[in-house]
């Protein structure tokens, strides 16, 4: 039962959905180790307001068209490559030729965001260039991450001319499907 003074709360702490699966069995007797999970259990998080046993994040690590990676650690967010994704909008072997780019590519590139999400939630201040260090840091994270062979590849569409937005409606589309 969780205690009242922690009901209808708001908590900062780091909560990925990969959590849940943990937590639940956790809350359900479920005593054994396990392993090879990358969630969490946060059920004394929620229920008795300690702190968290996340702290850091990775939301995307994707190399199969073009290198884009984001993780959070703490207050501090790096997006590193493009943050904007593959624009439905632009035909897709164009957009292999555009944004094709390489882990060393995008190591050279201008394409490095780094945000206080503590100050600054809605990402708007690129404080990239005036944090290096902890850039540095995020960035040897993600390496590190990718080295340890854990990163699951992305299942991304073999690029056809038959998938091009302009014949659906602007739309990404495997090109096979035919809507009714």
């Amino acid at each position: 039962r969780m205690a009242k003074k922690y009901q209808r709360r708001t908590s900062q702490d780091l909560f990925h959905i990969v959590d849940w699966y943990p937590t639940i069995l956790a809350l359900a007797g479920y005593s054994k180790k396990l392993t090879d999970m990358d969630g969490y259990d946060q059920w004394l998080s929620l229920a008795a307001g300690w702190p968290g046993p996340r702290t850091e994040l990775v939301y995307n690590i994707n190399t199969a068209l073009r290198f884009t990676a984001a993780i959070r650690h703490g207050k501090w967010k790096l997006i590193w490559g493009y943050p904007e994704g593959l624009r439905s909008n632009v035909p897709r072997k164009e957009t292999r030729a555009a944004f094709a780019q390489t882990l060393r590519q995008a190591r050279s590139s201008d394409l490095l965001y780094l945000f206080n999400l503590e100050t600054d939630p809605n990402e708007t201040v690129n404080l990239a260039h005036e944090n290096k260090h902890v850039m540095k840091i995020l960035m040897k994270k993600i390496r590190r991450i990718m080295k340890s062979g854990k990163v699951v590849k992305p299942d991304t569409p073999f690029l056809r001319e038959k998938s091009n937005p302009k014949y659906f409606n602007g739309v990404v589309s495997p090109g096979w499907c035919k809507a009714k």
